[in-house]
């Protein structure tokens, strides 16, 4: 049979094991300075994406400036006709 004193134990066993959980809930959360760092390094990376958006719309640019194989091909023939006169 279940006396008062069983209950009682079992009830502070369990309050013990829910206090327990939320201590480690409450220490496994991110602090507002965790959370600075995070921001900090996402800024960091979104920085970095805009260089290499910049990069990349750069090599874009100096692409559409050089002359496809074809026009190539068709101005050194060109090159060529002139060299032989």
């Amino acid at each position: 049979m279940i006396t008062k004193k069983d209950v009682q134990n079992i009830v502070l066993e369990a309050t013990d094991a829910i206090l327990e959980g939320v201590d480690n809930l409450i220490s496994n959360l991110s602090t507002k300075d965790d959370l600075k760092r995070v921001e900090g390094k996402v800024d960091q990376l979104s920085v970095k994406v805009d260089k290499l958006e910049d990069t990349v719309d750069g090599i874009k640019a100096d692409i559409s400036t050089v002359p496809s194989r074809e026009e190539f091909n068709g101005l050194k023939s060109k090159m060529d006709k002139f060299a032989l006169a």
